[in-house]
């Protein structure tokens, strides 16, 4: 058979992979190839197309190259398994005290320079992020960590500076500054930065970092990648003649790379919104069980409609943001539709209608211009995402009040204190 003998099969919001027979399941596990984003799954079909003929074999799609389902699979087994998912953490946690970014290990003085010069582009993005003293910091650990492990040149053996273990690392501030960005990656992010780590034998984190989030061109992860895999002495044109092995490695590095690319750039809004949980409320990011429904009276009222009102404003007056109603505050997914049962008799475009004719009392000159709203598919439920960016100008409610979001609250300012930050904000 071949990719355009599946199909894709959707019930109920969620797409699912099968063949004329059977559903297919995942290469490391028995999960089904199901997911709430249609795109995705199209995208792993597609791609099998590169595989050319294919065989099924116990629900599972035999193939002999890295394809979409190669990674979705990894996606269901790592990422989305939460015990699983944790312990691949705190590998990442340890990860830069070694990172092969950070370090030359060819002996010859012109090799080094060329291990360096593949480097920079990582090494300077990794300097802004971190800051200088703080790069340089970690480059001290990586130097004694690698000469303490016997992998590092002899010259720094004997000069030991700021020797950390691995553990002693994870408690560090520059370990948990990285985990930190981990944490916001999107699910398809997550899974595509869990298969490039696979990819380098875990030896960088920094790296696939960099390139998933536009840091770092492709060519130059991929130069950077020829050197972790130790090929720069045979390979990089300044010893050695192997130059056709240099072309296939170039060339599967890049094309595995491309793939991770475009599976990270898959992500729906479920996918944003189960990353946003993780991380919890924040200066852009609010949750509120219901718009107007007070949850214990099952009745409609004002207070908690302007508390949604409030949220939107702080975020027009900071830094932007974005409110899911439907998302209680500890991150659980309760979605509208206790609401919309009671107060809209199921009916979700009256429920739009009736949040729109809310928003465009208070927000007028900005509804269409820095906010935009839309129900998400939550699994099975729905949840209205409001996205908020930042105004250039200060927005009121009622005429006189005025709210900011101080993480992760919204904040009412008067007086002078209004003055102040209306004076420098605007």
């Amino acid at each position: 058979m071949f990719f355009d003998d599946l199909f894709i099969e959707e019930k109920d919001g969620v797409f699912t992979l099968a063949s004329e027979k059977q559903f297919i399941e995942c290469l490391f596990t028995e999960d089904l190839v199901s997911s709430t984003n249609e795109e995705l799954l199209n995208f792993i079909r597609d791609d099998f197309d590169r595989c050319g003929c294919l065989e099924i074999k116990n629900k599972k799609i035999i193939s002999h190259i890295n394809c979409a389902y190669t990674i979705f699979s990894i996606q269901k087994l790592k990422v989305e398994n939460e015990q699983t998912w944790s312990d691949i953490l705190d590998v990442f946690r340890s990860i830069p005290v070694y990172d092969f970014t950070l370090i030359e290990n060819a002996n010859d003085p012109k090799l080094q320079m060329e291990e360096a010069s593949r480097f920079t582009p990582i090494r300077k993005w990794l300097k802004v992020f971190l800051g200088k003293d703080k790069f340089n910091l970690l480059t001290d650990y990586v130097l004694d960590y690698h000469a303490h492990s016997g992998f590092e040149d002899d010259i720094y053996c004997d000069a030991p500076r700021k020797f950390i273990t691995q553990e002693e690392f994870k408690q560090t501030d520059i370990s948990k500054e990285i985990m930190n960005l981990i944490n916001e990656f999107t699910l398809e992010e997550k899974t595509a930065l869990c298969a490039l780590c696979e990819s380098l034998d875990y030896k960088s984190v920094f790296l696939p970092i960099a390139i998933l989030k536009g840091h770092i061109t492709k060519n130059e992860y991929v130069s950077a990648r020829m050197v972790i895999d130790g090929g720069v002495a045979d390979l990089a044109g300044v010893v050695g003649s192997n130059n056709s092995l240099h072309q296939e490695l170039y060339g599967s590095y890049k094309q595995f790379l491309s793939l991770c690319l475009d599976y990270s750039a898959l992500e729906n809004s479920f996918s944003k919104l189960k990353s946003k949980i993780l991380v919890g409320e924040d200066k852009t990011t609010e949750f509120k069980k219901t718009f107007c429904l007070d949850v214990k009276t099952k009745t409609k009222e004002k207070y908690i409609i302007e508390a949604c009102i409030k949220t939107i404003a702080a975020f027009l007056n900071t830094s932007g943001g974005v409110l899911y109603v439907g998302v209680s505050d500890s991150g659980d997914i309760v979605g509208i539709e206790e609401e919309l049962n009671l107060l809209f008799n199921n009916n979700y475009d009256k429920f739009l209608l009736n949040f729109k004719d809310k928003l465009k009392t208070k927000f007028k000159n900005y509804l269409h211009t820095h906010i935009e709203y839309n129900l998400i598919n939550a699994g099975n439920k729905k949840v209205l995402e409001v996205n908020c960016t930042k105004s250039k100008e200060a927005v009121f409610i009622n005429e006189n009040d005025f709210y900011v979001r101080t993480n992760p609250a919204t904040e009412k300012l008067e007086g002078k204190e209004l003055l102040n930050y209306t004076k420098h904000r605007f």
